[in-house]
């Protein structure tokens, strides 16, 4: 593994903050072109999310500058990122620390939040709407997501997804906040199942049933309408099931609702009774994440 050379030190540093988004409806909505292509739907936004040291070096090799991005540790490798690569011409070394408590590739668009952050980077931190809008093509073009980076760029506890396309061009997302402060738990499903083979096997489960419960929740978007329509998708496009609703039979009086996008099981529990339900789902799947909505969306800071 190259490695920026010894007592070379960042030119620039930066913070990055961008929140996840697991959307519970949606419907994929083609365009002209990729700016324009993404989906309309409803999803909510939480944190902690992923958080990101940016060091941006001097020029290092004109020719093969170094590019790590690293996750909780790990270097990773994605096919967002790499077009990214190819999208930016872009000479300086980069190396992107990135840590989060979600897992990659389970539908808390952590990949989103990967892209956002690399393509910040590479445009230097300079030019953000540029570089969200860079980052929607890269991941429609890897058909990784559809409508996370307008979600995490904007925030809001819950967003309501009105106008397909990226940050800035088409793409148009309004905000619901709360009152209330609300816990959201979540675990991952045993089933892998990625976005494009989601979009193979179940496109038209999808386009059938998302119209209309996603017009329910712009009439009443209130989290407990939100939760409903979401669970009656997740049914309808067969990410629940008899066996996992027979799972969570015991804490149905305790929790607001909750529905399962991709591998992602999203429950939110009534403020009263949360360690009761955090316990429950811990000792059924093993792992229980513990999150809250936020309002906040990207955040960019310099670093001295």
């Amino acid at each position: 593994m190259r490695r920026v050379p010894p007592g070379t030190e960042p030119i620039r540093r930066y913070l990055i903050n961008v929140p996840l988004h697991i959307t519970g409806i949606w419907k994929i909505c083609w365009g002209r072109d990729e700016y324009e292509t993404g989906s309309i739907g409803a999803g909510i936004v939480i944190e902690p999310g992923v958080r990101a040291v940016v060091e941006i070096y001097d020029e290092n090799s004109p020719k093969d500058p170094i590019r790590k991005t690293i996750l909780n540790g790990k270097e990773i490798k994605l096919r967002n990122i790499e077009i990214l690569n190819r999208l930016v011409s872009h000479r300086k070394s980069i190396i992107v620390n990135c840590t989060t408590p979600a897992p990659l590739g389970a539908g808390y668009g952590v990949s989103a939040a990967l892209c956002i952050i690399y393509s910040l980077a590479i445009n230097e931190c300079t030019d953000i709407k540029r570089a969200v809008e860079n980052a929607h093509l890269a991941e429609v073009k890897s058909l990784l997501g559809l409508g996370d980076v307008i979600a995490e760029t904007y925030g809001g506890e819950l967003e309501i997804r009105l106008r397909p396309g990226s940050p800035g061009t088409t793409g148009r997302i309004i905000k619901i906040c709360y009152r209330k402060t609300y816990n959201i738990l979540t675990t991952e499903l045993r089933k892998k199942l990625y976005t494009d083979e989601m979009l193979r096997e179940r496109y038209s489960d999808i386009v059938r049933n998302s119209d209309n419960l996603l017009r329910k929740i712009i009439e009443e978007p209130s989290l407990e309408n939100f939760l409903y329509c979401s669970y009656m998708f997740s049914k309808l496009v067969r990410f629940i099931d008899d066996r996992l609703e027979n799972m969570l039979q015991r804490v149905r009086k305790m929790i607001l609702g909750y529905y399962a996008k991709k591998r992602v099981l999203v429950i939110v529990p009534e403020k009263n009774y949360l360690d009761e339900v955090y316990e429950h789902v811990r000792s059924i799947f093993r792992i229980c994440r513990m999150f809250r909505l936020t309002r906040e969306g990207l955040h960019v800071s310099a670093l001295s």
